[in-house]
């Protein structure tokens, strides 16, 4: 799901941060990958949001939030000319 100036302030513990000019959340890996392939904005991962301070000019940008996915463990994404290993 894309969503569009969406709040951060929602997705953070602390309440905090203004609004994401991108907000998308994957339904699954795939979903992720497929995004990451055609995205060219800066990027923010967001996991459960604890402990996070965003600041309230929010970010300008695509903001991930990774806490709906289901798998624990993601060997690669490629995306671009970029490879990110985790």
């Amino acid at each position: 799901m894309l969503l569009h100036n969406e709040p951060i302030s929602l997705h953070c513990s602390f309440k905090t941060g203004g609004l994401a000019q991108d907000f998308f959340i994957p339904n699954d890996v795939t979903d992720l990958s497929n995004f990451l392939k055609t995205n060219t904005k800066p990027l923010l991962f967001l996991g459960l949001g604890s402990n996070l301070l965003v600041r309230d000019q929010g970010f300008e940008g695509v903001v991930i939030k990774l806490s709906n996915l289901k798998q624990k463990k993601i060997k690669k994404i490629r995306f671009g000319l970029r490879q990110v290993q985790h």
